[in-house]
């Protein structure tokens, strides 16, 4: 009985104290037809956006950028890039636009590659030379990066039709409010993360900003090509990071790829200085955790990459079998538990009450004959 009142109390006070660590649900992305998937981009409806590569009619492979909704997925740019040409998504906004590139034709004549936001089956050039769209937001506004005349890469930001010249760099990610991030090299010839914000570029020390939410938090790396898997040396890693209010965090190595509103951030991380390959990581509420722990080992899959996660804490990774969909396991909240313990105490008391009537029933059972 005493038991069974701490129970209560505790579940009470102390809620989800009793729950197991955070634990997912795993969705394979699946391929568009012959093809093996990758996805970069979620949105908080659940839609998710990559490439993935299909087979072509000459038995090459391409890779067509798509969009998973409701289960399916759906080639995006399909009859505006051929067969044997390439596109990918990188993200996708609240209302299911995707930014990213595209390899155009038009009556079978090569146009280049390009930037594009594909809406409402739609894909849209938004110019530049070779260029890529890596983020956008809500009002449809993409950054990414084109080559400018002079043969270097520079960063831009698309808005109402017009693409605007950032300077040498890369935008990766873009907030509502229009805020950037991104890479630019500096005078020395370094590469570092930068904030643009109300037309002023922001220095955020050496590195890479990946992502950055709402709020002005930007998820990162301090190696610029620790993003892009398997490094020259795989064995140099950097450092992720969460900039926050000024003050960079570090998370230790690997980068960081995505952040939702919240500050939750994903991305690739090792496990010692050694390692060649890397492991989806989530960190939130100031811990870091390998998504690998935390999903059904009877999976046997391995996560090499997280990259992207929605308001939602839905995750996007890469790793054995192509792209998957993370999905948090909702906990028991602290009335259900109670309900639980209550449960339990009304069986206790139930069993006492047979038990005390017992001796009872027996004598007038043999009475009876």
């Amino acid at each position: 009985m005493r038991f069974l009142f701490s129970l209560i109390f505790g579940l009470l006070l102390g809620g989800s104290s009793l729950v197991a660590d955070i634990l997912y649900t795993v969705t394979a992305l699946g391929a568009l037809p012959g093809g093996f998937s990758q996805g970069y981009g979620i949105n908080n409806a659940g839609q998710v956006t990559g490439w993935s590569s299909i087979g072509s009619s000459s038995g090459g492979t391409s890779i067509h950028a798509f969009l998973y909704s409701n289960g399916q997925m759906t080639d995006i740019t399909a009859g505006q890039v051929g067969p044997q040409g390439y596109s990918a998504g990188y993200a996708v906004n609240s209302a299911g636009q995707v930014a990213g590139f595209a390899e155009l034709t038009v009556g079978g004549q090569y146009l280049g590659r390009y930037a594009v936001i594909y809406s409402n089956g739609q894909v849209t050039n938004l110019g530049g030379f070779y260029s890529y769209g890596y983020g956008i937001n809500d009002a449809g506004q993409v950054t990414g990066d084109s080559v400018a005349s002079d043969g270097t890469v520079h960063a831009f930001l698309y808005s109402n039709g017009q693409m605007t010249d950032l300077g040498p760099g890369i935008g990766f990610g873009i907030n509502n409010a229009g805020q950037i991030t991104g890479e630019s090299a500096t005078a020395s010839g370094d590469v570092h993360a930068f904030l643009y914000s109300n037309g002023q570029m922001i220095d955020l020390g050496f590195g890479v900003g990946m992502a950055i939410n709402n709020a002005g938090q930007v998820a990162g790396g301090d190696d610029d090509s620790s993003r892009f898997f398997p490094n020259s040396d795989p064995t140099a890693h950097g450092r992720a990071y969460l900039y926050s209010n000024g003050q960079r965090i570090d998370l230790g190595p690997g980068v960081g790829i995505a952040l939702n509103n919240a500050g939750q951030v994903v991305g690739a991380a090792y496990a010692s200085p050694g390692d060649t390959s890397p492991s989806a990581f989530l960190y939130t509420n100031g811990q870091a955790y390998n998504l690998n722990d935390l999903i059904d080992p009877s999976l046997h899959l391995f996560l090499e990459e997280a990259t992207a996660i929605n308001d939602q804490g839905q995750i996007v990774v890469n790793g054995s079998g192509g792209a998957h969909l993370l999905t948090p396991v909702p906990e028991p909240d602290t009335w259900t538990l109670f309900g639980v313990a209550l449960a339990g105490l009304s069986f206790w008391r139930y069993r006492r009450v047979i038990r005390s009537l017992r001796p009872r029933l027996c004598f007038r059972s043999r009475a009876a004959y």
